[in-house]
């Protein structure tokens, strides 16, 4: 049975997705509008064949996210409205668990199969569209391998602030949103020290710039802006990033 809350869910689901293929739509033919001609400020610094392929590019990338827009929302109908939330809800209670373990095992639940629907989008978008433009040089065991280390990391972080979040829903009552905005907003901050000390090395290269005049110049940008650093690095490419 449809409820006024799933008509009203079904109204603002298809508005935004409706808005966001409106706009790439409208984006695609900006592009094709101007794809056969170099804009005037790039001329001499841009041939004509680079800055086609660039537009044929931009085309395929727009493109390839509408579908992904379509798609999204089909499967976010399937968590919803299709009962797949709930079957996964309703599986784990078969089991008689506390609700703290029972909320913690749905939510991840749902987060890795999430991950895994949405993994053979990102094998398409990487062997099949960055491949066709060069953009890819990434082979498939690295894939797969960051893959894994991905959802491994995805676990480690998620898991507690799952776990923590729910505590703080059960033990906190009506405050409970405010602590864990706070904890969010915690995590989020630590993440941005964390990431580049002890995550990106896990997917990346980092090797020192080797441009004395371009590292001089990045230096003397961060002086004039009250910033330090401890060195500058060169980062190889890798498809998983946050």
């Amino acid at each position: 049975m449809i409820t006024e809350l799933s008509l009203f869910f079904l109204l603002f689901l298809s508005l935004e997705t409706g808005i966001e293929f409106w706009l790439a739509a409208r984006q695609k033919a900006a592009i094709r509008t101007h794809q056969h001609t170099v804009p005037t400020t790039f001329i001499g610094t841009i041939s004509q064949r680079d800055h086609q392929i660039t537009a044929a590019y931009a085309l395929t990338k727009t493109d390839f996210r509408q579908k992904r827009l379509i798609i999204g929302a089909l499967i976010l109908l399937l968590w919803t409205i299709g009962g797949l939330l709930n079957i996964i809800d309703q599986a784990w209670r078969s089991l008689e668990w506390s609700e703290f373990w029972t909320g913690i095992a749905v939510l991840v639940s749902f987060g890795l199969l999430s991950t895994l629907m949405d993994l053979p989008l990102k094998i398409y978008d990487t062997f099949r569209i960055e491949a066709q433009f060069g953009f890819n040089r990434i082979p498939l065991r690295l894939f797969i391998s960051d893959f894994l280390k991905w959802l491994l990391v995805g676990l480690i972080i998620g898991i507690p602030f799952v776990a923590l979040a729910l505590w703080l829903i059960e033990y906190t009552k009506e405050f409970w949103w405010l602590y864990v905005w706070v904890v969010w907003m915690g995590i989020n901050l630590l993440m941005r020290w964390a990431y580049p000390v002890f995550i990106a090395p896990l997917f990346n290269q980092f090797q020192p710039l080797k441009n004395e005049e371009l590292k001089k110049g990045i230096e003397a940008l961060l002086q004039r802006n009250g910033f330090s650093s401890q060195g500058i690095f060169v980062m190889d490419g890798t498809y998983w990033k946050c």
